[in-house]
């Protein structure tokens, strides 16, 4: 029973680190959907890269053109992902939406095993609180660890790779 108040507790702290070590990024509010279709990826590329992306000279990385509803990310993002902080590229993203968790983890298996991403079952822990998966297969080595953590009316999500 203590397992079980712990694991999301454990996520949220994991995710607050990551956006401390994100350095707070630049967020730009998305407008709400028009209708009641489910949220599609606003990026979805058909493989993961496979170097790591080029620097740039743009400091302002993180912040969308307006209202273009696009991050800087590798990852895919759904549609009404919001309060984004990231520094772009394959580093971790942190966002919030209003699907539901189980929304969450749904999108991120439709839209990873595509890429030839395999979900780590062991390691996938989905409560009422919060969830965390894990995919392997990008093609570093490293794996996709996703988290997320209901708010009431939003669900926060983080995504990072890592060597797990």
């Amino acid at each position: 029973m203590r397992r079980r108040a712990v694991a999301p507790l454990l996520c949220l702290i994991v995710m607050i680190i990551t956006s401390l070590a994100c350095g707070g990024g630049k967020t730009s509010p998305q407008p709400d959907q028009a209708d009641d279709t489910p949220p599609a990826a606003t990026q979805a590329p058909a493989e993961p890269p496979t170097s790591a992306p080029a620097e740039s000279e743009d400091t302002d990385r993180a912040s969308p053109e307006p209202g273009s509803g696009e991050y800087d990310t590798v990852f895919p993002l759904p549609e009404d992902a919001r309060e984004f902080i990231g520094e772009g590229g394959e580093e971790p993203a942190i966002f919030q939406t209003d699907l539901s968790l189980e929304e969450v983890v749904a999108f991120y298996r439709q839209a990873l095993a595509p890429q030839g991403l395999t979900e780590r079952e062991i390691l996938t822990v989905i409560e009422d609180e919060g969830f965390s998966i894990v995919f392997d297969g990008w093609p570093d080595g490293r794996s996709v660890v996703i988290q997320g953590v209901d708010f009431g009316e939003t669900t926060n999500v983080s995504i990072r790779l890592e060597d797990v």
